[in-house]
């Protein structure tokens, strides 16, 4: 009995850990997204301020 509850420990464990990687990349990816939203916000930025330049 102890080694079944020994062993749905670590199971648990397991998934516990899991869970807190799958949420941290979670968490990535959405700060992956954000930044790669405010480089292409600046990117329009520059190109439009050249675009006025040369006129």
């Amino acid at each position: 009995m102890a080694a079944v509850l020994a062993l749905e420990a670590e199971r648990q464990e397991q998934k516990n850990q899991n869970d807190t990687s799958k949420n941290g990349n979670q968490d990535m990816q959405k700060q992956i997204d954000y930044l790669t939203s405010e480089i292409e916000k600046l990117k329009k930025q520059v190109n439009g301020s050249n675009s006025r330049r040369l006129k």
